[in-house]
């Protein structure tokens, strides 16, 4: 909640409109929208693949190889690709949610405007006349 306000109040935060919120226009709350569409069946695995390494102690991992690199060092990098992804994730989720209602919109409209976004680029791509 704190980001869009934030950037509601000093829009040249936003710089030229190429960051993520864009230039909090309606089509950037679209591409968002869509963006956090995507990801929203992958995360809850990620998460439960994360916590799979709870109780798990890492010290042996050190010591085992696997190709050129450690068992550590295979799950840091399984951990720098999901972590960020999640808390991005929730974080755009929420940001639309304030957003939306700000507007007095709802995420799921800009959420079926992306879907008929992303289904018109792929008619366009299989029937490239059309």
């Amino acid at each position: 909640q704190a980001e869009y306000r934030l950037l509601r109040k000093h829009p040249h935060l936003l710089g030229s409109g190429e960051g993520q919120f864009g230039l909090l226009e309606e089509s950037d709350a679209v591409n968002l929208a869509g963006k956090v569409d995507s990801l929203r069946d992958d995360i809850p695995e990620a998460v439960r693949a994360l916590e799979k390494y709870d109780d798990v102690d890492f010290y042996p991992f050190f010591d085992r190889t696997m190709g050129e690199s450690t068992a550590a060092e295979e799950v840091m990098r399984l951990f720098g690709r999901a972590v960020p992804t999640i808390f991005w994730f929730h974080l755009w989720e929420k940001f639309l949610q304030v957003w939306a209602q700000d507007l007095g919109q709802t995420v799921d409209e800009w959420v079926e405007a992306a879907r008929k976004e992303r289904e018109t680029e792929m008619t366009c791509r299989v029937l490239p006349f059309a």
